[in-house]
């Protein structure tokens, strides 16, 4: 079909690196002869279904899914991974527990982040995505930089305990959440005593806290 062609031709354009083969693994002589290279280019999405606020994908196996939506915005890992996402292994829908092994993330978590960071007791945030025991699939979470300066002038000029200002600021950063839709609404809160990492640019660096929150 198409798709094969196109990758089949992308390939003999963009050959693997040496760099790409190592890491290619029992693969490495199949690459090297031109066989199973569709393995290469990532997930099977079967079947989209994009709803007024959220979108319902159906993939088989590994690999990542990107969403890039209409501002430009880049989620490249929209389906959660866990133990069952790998090779061909998949969640049937025939399967009596299909509902509980689907997976779902946030995508887009600035919305999140607008809403809490209005809050006058929060300074900085950012939101993540953990996961919790073997559970498939990740729930709200958010790392939170708290406002030392309005913590003080609610306390007569003075920073109040650590364990009050932690305490506040995390009920304050769930109970903003609560304006949202409640897929949306903030599960756990850690406080942090230093500010958040940032770019150069001033973004966020997602990536330092990605896993943080995350739940043996």
């Amino acid at each position: 079909d198409r798709w094969n062609q196109a990758v089949e031709a992308h390939f003999r354009e963009n050959p693997l690196t040496e760099e790409e083969l190592q890491n290619a693994g029992n693969m490495r002589s199949s690459y090297l002869q031109g066989r199973h290279i569709t393995h290469i280019y990532g997930s099977t999405l079967i079947a989209l279904l994009r709803l007024e606020d959220s979108l319902l994908l159906l993939q088989n196996g590994d690999g990542h899914a990107v969403v890039i939506d209409r501002e430009g915005r880049i989620d490249d890992q929209v389906i959660p991974w866990y133990d069952r996402c790998y090779l061909n292994v998949t969640t049937s829908l025939c399967d009596s527990d299909a509902p509980d092994t689907f997976t779902w993330r946030l995508l887009f978590p600035e919305e999140v982040e607008n809403i809490v960071g209005k809050d006058p007791a929060v300074q900085d945030i950012v939101v993540v995505g953990y996961t919790q025991g073997g559970d498939p699939g990740e729930k709200v979470g958010a790392i939170v930089y708290p406002n030392e300066e309005w913590f003080k002038a609610q306390n007569g000029g003075a920073l109040p305990d650590w364990a009050e200002v932690e305490e506040t600021t995390r009920k304050r950063a769930q109970e903003k959440s609560a304006e949202l839709a409640d897929y949306k609404r903030i599960r756990k809160v850690q406080v942090v005593k230093e500010p958040l990492v940032r770019t150069s640019i001033g973004k966020v660096k997602r990536v330092v806290y990605k896993g943080a929150l995350d739940e043996k």
